[in-house]
């Protein structure tokens, strides 16, 4: 399912789409690709229909204005305009709902991956999600496959290892797939007015479960104009890294070693036994004199503040929500930075349980 509005462009995620679909056997039948379109674009609607009978054009029917007297009866006049200007928001988050009810509520599909208007995919795009799909469908710890390494840059992946897969406890989007027993159970009468991103990285949303994201994306983001105006993208997304050499996933192997009972034990010892511990977030700049070549590095972290010191040290993401850092699982981030594996981990526990993360802003 794409997510469209009045961006032009878009004709390059689709074709993407379309072309890697052919890679797959029996690709049309098993990935069907509907554009849900909002905005009411003429340009867009014939840039769609051109497709012809490769997707299906799905055309959301409200386009009416927010009442946000209405939303808020406290509004006070003067700061109208300034709601009105993330009216954006509000029509996004609109059309995720009304389109995930026509996947779940009207076709019936068992699960859905969703993608915006400007988002490139890997060659491995489908066999991705197909893979990772079994698994999905049956580990209840899980709420989402997701296409999307927050710390994807170049600088922070090791690009020989596009097969490397991880839990994590923050909802990354850009090209996620969840299943239709958690719209029906939870979603569907939680959906929110706004900000639907930010709702899923809501604890009580989370339920102390995780994602899968990989070490190298499947998905980028090329759309540096629109609602957000470029938060992030000029910094981060632009400069995150596209795979771009198909992996041959096992789906029977994914599905025992990345369930909680094999990977956190596995995990915990790759950090918290098998990486060399770092004094102080100094050492980062000389990693051949802390530990041997090649040799996985841990540094600690007990504040907010550390974490963040350490994190821009790297050139990984500094910020949290709901005290949760991007990519982190049981709060640890892992990157591979200078020809080796850091951790970024909780010093003083072997890692954290899912729902004690600090209420780090």
């Amino acid at each position: 399912m794409m997510l469209a509005c009045n961006r032009i462009s878009m004709n390059r995620s689709l074709s993407h789409l379309i072309e890697y679909r052919r890679n797959c056997l029996n690709g049309s039948r098993r990935f069907p690709i509907y554009v849900s379109q909002d905005c009411n674009d003429a340009d867009v609607l014939a840039l769609l229909r051109s497709y012809g009978e490769q997707i299906t054009i799905l055309n959301q029917p409200d386009h009416s204005d927010f009442n946000f007297r209405h939303i808020n009866p406290n509004l006070i006049a003067y700061s109208l305009p300034m709601y009105s200007a993330i009216s954006g928001y509000y029509r996004i988050s609109r059309n995720y709902k009304w389109s995930l009810s026509q996947m779940f509520d009207e076709r019936k599909y068992n699960l859905t991956i969703i993608v915006e208007d400007d988002l490139d995919v890997a060659p491995d795009f489908f066999d991705y999600f197909s893979s990772l799909a079994p698994l999905l469908m049956e580990d209840k710890s899980l709420f989402c496959i997701s296409a999307w390494n927050d710390n994807g840059i170049p600088t922070l992946i090791d690009k020989s290892r596009n097969d490397l897969l991880y839990r994590s406890d923050f909802f990354p989007g850009l090209g996620w797939m969840l299943t239709r027993q958690l719209w029906d159970e939870e979603l569907r009468e939680a959906w929110p007015m706004a900000y639907w991103d930010e709702f899923m990285r809501k604890k009580a949303v989370r339920r102390g479960r995780a994602c899968i994201r990989p070490e190298i994306s499947r998905s980028h983001t090329f759309g540096r104009k629109g609602v957000s105006n470029g938060q992030f993208f000029d910094s981060y997304l632009r400069f995150n890294y596209l795979s771009d050499k198909p992996f041959v996933f096992n789906s029977t192997l994914l599905r025992i070693t990345l369930k909680p009972d094999v990977y956190d034990s596995q995990f915990l010892t790759e950090v918290y036994d098998k990486s060399v511990l770092l004094n102080d977030r100094s050492q980062l700049s000389h990693l051949d004199e802390a530990s041997p070549q090649s040799t996985a590095c841990r540094l600690e972290y007990k504040t907010r503040e550390d974490f963040v010191a350490a994190a821009r040290l790297l050139g990984a993401m500094q910020d949290f929500k709901e005290g949760v850092p991007r990519t982190a699982y049981m709060g640890i981030v892992s990157v591979f930075f200078c020809g080796r594996r850091i951790y970024l981990a909780p010093g003083g526990s072997r890692g954290w349980d899912n729902n004690e993360y600090p209420d780090w802003k």
